[in-house]
């Protein structure tokens, strides 16, 4: 206690402790400030959608002090993955704005409802109970379009194909609820829970086509001709 109470010994011991701050401290934090490192960056302009190749990445030199987690460093992990957003020329490569070719496709389709290129959704009613192809269908599914017309002549039916391979986008019930979120609630019912009353029957077919498709549809709804033929359970 005499000893750390001694002015001489403490001056002794500040100076020592601003020896090494000085000395050791003080040049290890400026150099790892000054520490860079190559980092790909975007060497162009890389639009939403587009897949990335080697020849649109260039190295840079940036300091590597602070520099995020965040930013990927190896162009391996760039090359082959899908823009989720506009890349410009010079910005370096988050993992946020890149996403694999099937998750971009996932993306795109949950966002756009894969209404691109002239597609859009319509929605016909099932005159029957083979309409709905007796509650199989889900969305996912792809369906062949069937009409069939009477001949009052002879009392004869006459059945063809009007459209193949359709997308059904979902599946409505008489109250519009979708089947397959109704099978997701069903699957979280608790064994021995009665108070549930879910209606699985299905009323209205959403979808996927072309305008000229979709007057085809509208068409077949109206003359209540329209029948579907499950083709494949996933699109």
């Amino acid at each position: 206690m005499k000893l750390f109470k001694n002015k001489a010994f403490i001056g002794v011991l500040c100076l020592v402790l601003a020896a090494l701050i000085s000395f050791l401290l003080i040049p290890r934090f400026f150099a790892q400030q000054k520490a860079t490192e190559l980092i790909p960056r975007a060497n162009t302009e890389i639009e939403a959608g587009t897949t990335i190749t080697a020849d649109m990445l260039s190295p840079a030199e940036t300091g590597s002090y602070g520099l995020s987690d965040r930013i990927l460093r190896d162009a391996d992990s760039i090359v082959g993955m899908v823009a989720a957003e506009t890349i410009h020329d010079g910005e370096s490569f988050w993992k946020a704005s890149l996403l694999t070719a099937d998750d971009y496709a996932l993306a795109n389709e949950a966002q756009t409802k894969g209404l691109e290129n002239g597609l859009c959704l319509v929605t016909v009613k099932c005159p029957t109970a083979s309409a709905g192809v007796a509650g199989v269908l889900r969305s996912g599914c792809r369906v062949d379009v069937f009409s069939c017309t009477e001949n009052m002549d002879d009392n004869s039916y006459e059945t063809t194909k009007a459209l193949a391979n359709m997308y059904v986008y979902d599946v409505l019930n008489s109250n519009f609820e979708s089947l397959d979120k109704l099978d997701e609630a069903a699957e979280k019912v608790i064994d021995g829970e009665t108070n549930t009353n879910f209606n699985f029957d299905p009323t209205y077919v959403v979808i996927r086509c072309t305008e000229e498709q979709a007057a085809t549809l509208i068409t077949l709804e109206r003359s209540e001709a329209l029948h579907l033929t499950l083709q494949r359970t996933e699109g």
